[in-house]
């Protein structure tokens, strides 16, 4: 875990593609399966990569192409002004791999990318260590960037997802996509069950429940179409922020299901349902 203070913290965990000039962060995991968070260019690096990436996001999706936002100050206000440690996920639809930077970077104002340094409130998020853990010099950028290596097809018991635990427990924000994946014709893909443990999770280790937004976007499979690297000029993207979604109901099953597969997984059904439904809703 990294640079507390007070409420604040960011706690990274990541898993590297098979890479011999660094080792499989997973080996580095201490005994309690947590991974190692420092931004390995410091903290001023850290600040510089977000807010240089956040820049070049909002250029191109404000400047190169047009966004407009409905409800975004419910987001802005989960962001800024709840009261940690209570800790906050966000999840959307995923249709570009530009999704996170570009909208992330879109709903949230410039300085408080600036500002990083003294509250670490800068969301987390997940990326598949194909891309994020290719080599060296491109892990440590993610990582400065906060996103957290995960192994495609690593299961649910990865490191990466318990350091992710903590981080929410500390009262950081996570960003999810609970597809797991692009989708390739704009609809929502089958849901994946990683929110659903990280919440039982969270619950069942004496967390405080986190606040959980939902968002809709759409227009970005046509800024970054999947599998190109050219961006689209002239494009417009829109962004529906939702109300929170309360899992108060379901989350007090964790602890009972624990011992049951059968039971675990019919809860962690129920979850990512009600997940799917609002995100359905939004669109």
């Amino acid at each position: 875990l990294k640079e507390s203070k007070g409420s604040r913290g960011a706690s990274s965990a990541r898993v590297m593609a098979s890479d011999d000039s660094a080792p499989s962060t997973s080996a580095r995991a201490n005994e309690g399966g947590m991974l190692p968070t420092d931004a390995p260019w410091g903290t001023l690096g850290r600040q510089a990569v977000l807010s240089t990436v956040a820049l070049v996001s909002k250029f191109l999706l404000d400047v190169v192409n047009s966004t407009t936002t409905t409800n975004g100050e419910t987001l802005r206000d989960a962001i800024t002004s709840r009261e940690r440690p209570r800790g906050l996920i966000t999840l959307s639809n995923h249709a570009s791999t530009f999704d996170d930077p570009g909208v992330l970077s879109e709903l949230i104002p410039m300085k408080y990318f600036l500002t990083e340094p003294w509250h670490g409130g800068v969301r987390w998020t997940l990326c598949t260590d194909e891309i994020c853990a290719k080599n060296k010099l491109r892990e440590d950028f993610f990582l400065c960037g906060k996103a957290l290596a995960i192994k495609r097809g690593g299961g649910l018991d990865q490191p990466v997802l318990h350091t992710a635990v903590e981080l929410v427990k500390r009262g950081d924000w996570l960003h999810l996509f609970p597809e797991g994946r692009v989708s390739r014709d704009g609809e929502l893909s089958r849901m994946r069950r990683g929110f659903a443990k990280l919440l039982c999770d969270i619950e069942n280790s004496g967390g405080q429940t986190p606040l959980v937004v939902p968002f809709w976007h759409s227009g970005m499979a046509v800024v970054k179409p999947y599998g190109e690297y050219s961006i689209g000029v002239g494009k417009r993207v829109h962004v529906t922020v939702g109300e929170p979604i309360d899992f108060s109901d379901l989350v007090k099953k964790c602890g009972r299901c624990e011992k049951s597969v059968k039971a675990r997984d019919a809860l962690y059904g129920q979850i990512m349902d009600r997940v799917e439904g609002r995100l359905r809703d939004l669109k």
